[in-house]
């Protein structure tokens, strides 16, 4: 049986808040497709999964996904649109 090193990496490109007491948490979100797609490629290239780890820290560190509405929101009681102004 072959043995492969493993490195854990957690994106936090996206910060969003819990409903219950509004603590702030991490998601990833489209900034994760970016750091896998960068890590796959350092990969391809022969890094070793130190370098790989290393560049995954620094990525992960300086990303962010920004989210915008196109529209109001949508009570999911009511099925009315809320103005917010």
């Amino acid at each position: 049986m072959k043995i492969s090193k493993v490195a854990y990496i957690i994106s936090h490109d996206d910060v969003s808040v819990d409903k219950n007491g509004f603590t702030p948490r991490h998601r990833g979100v489209a900034g994760t497709i970016f750091l896998h797609k960068l890590l796959g490629y350092l990969s391809q290239k022969g890094a070793t999964i130190e370098e790989i780890e290393k560049s995954a820290l620094s990525i992960s560190a300086n990303i962010a996904t920004l989210g915008v509405a196109t529209s109001s929101v949508l009570n999911p009681i009511t099925k009315k649109y809320v103005s917010i102004r």
